[in-house]
């Protein structure tokens, strides 16, 4: 059926700020859709095709597909932003479905269609399928890719398998940081920390240096693991020695180590001299801190913050109350 696009379902949940960026921007984008539907243009490829894009990335799926099946000519590009829609909005196994719809319509993908759907696989550990999409990699000629390779790094070491993921890694030409850090995050994302430290310790030793998300695995692994000086040695060394600016992503990691060791008056105080703002990860993490060491008085000034940046926060809610019955017990 050729809907208007004020007919299509557009599902979007209000949750926080960053929605209602989306929402103003979808809203915007269906204004022009209108526009585009009203001249009749919604079917030539390059402008179905900057639709398709648009509502991918706002995450409104049921009007991306809508515009896909309106399309006359489905090319590699309608395809992979499709394909590259549902990973990002979590729907993995439907990206496996069309990836595998758009082999059977004789469309090849290129190295953002592969990117998009090693992404799938890593997400929901779909090694087999992963393997079956390596066999076509190799054959299209893509294995020498360093970015569709470090999306096999990154696949074999989300599912586990390690051997494959340094077969991949070993034959990439020039293994920069980029793909120094997919295969260390691998073995870090499974617990594998001595691996870890082997791999970074071979890697400094060839003269690579470190960026920013190598600290923040590092600090990761720190906050994983309880190890509270190595993590303020790893915050110094990076800023004195390599001149990364920490972010806050790497506060962040020891707010959640100085929470986990039930040193909250000193996450808090991080958090109060950080020069950023602080968004619901890190309000969350110290948050859950205050939860299992029942500290009401910061956790009820927590709360304030997490609803102040979104009101619908039900978990917030949820966890106040357990603060206090958990508070209440004490009492009786």
């Amino acid at each position: 059926m050729h809907l208007p696009p004020t007919q299509i379902g557009l599902k979007i949940q209000k949750q926080s700020h960053f929605d209602c960026v989306i929402l103003v921007s979808i809203t915007r984008g269906q204004e022009i859709h209108t526009t585009v539907f009203n001249k009749g243009l919604e079917r030539e490829p390059l402008i179905g095709n900057s639709l398709l894009d648009m509502y991918a990335k706002c995450g409104s799926l049921i009007a991306t597909q809508y515009v896909f099946n309106m399309l006359l000519d489905r090319n590699v590009v309608s395809w992979t932003a499709l394909i590259g829609g549902y990973v990002e909005n979590g729907c993995c196994p439907k990206a496996l479905d069309c990836f595998e719809k758009m082999h059977y319509d004789g469309i090849l993908a290129n190295v953002v269609t592969f990117i998009c759907i090693l992404k799938a696989c890593s997400n929901i550990k779909a090694e087999s399928r992963g393997q079956e999409i390596h066999i076509v990699i190799v054959k299209r000629g893509f294995a020498g890719d360093n970015v569709v390779a470090n999306g096999l790094v990154n696949m074999y070491s989300k599912c586990g398998m390690f051997l494959e993921a340094q077969n991949v890694f070993d034959k990439l030409y020039g293994s920069g940081t980029v793909s120094w850090n997919v295969l260390i995050s691998g073995y870090a994302q499974l617990g594998r920390n001595d691996e870890v430290f082997n791999l970074l310790n071979k890697f400094l030793s060839q003269h690579d240096e470190p960026n920013p998300m190598t600290f923040t695995i590092l600090l990761n692994i720190c906050s994983h693991t309880g190890l509270l000086q190595e993590s303020k040695r790893c915050l110094e060394t990076m800023v004195a020695c390599y001149g990364v600016i920490p972010t806050l992503e790497h506060y962040g990691c020891i707010v959640d180590l100085l929470g986990r060791a039930g040193r909250l008056d000193e996450a808090n105080a991080v958090i109060s001299q950080m020069p950023f703002i602080i968004n619901l990860s890190v309000w969350n993490s110290l948050f859950g801190a205050c939860q299992k060491q029942g500290c009401t008085k910061l956790g009820r000034l927590i709360f304030s913050h997490i609803v102040e940046l979104d009101e619908d926060h039900a978990a917030a809610y949820v966890g106040l109350g357990n603060i206090y019955a958990t508070d209440l017990g004490r009492d009786v």
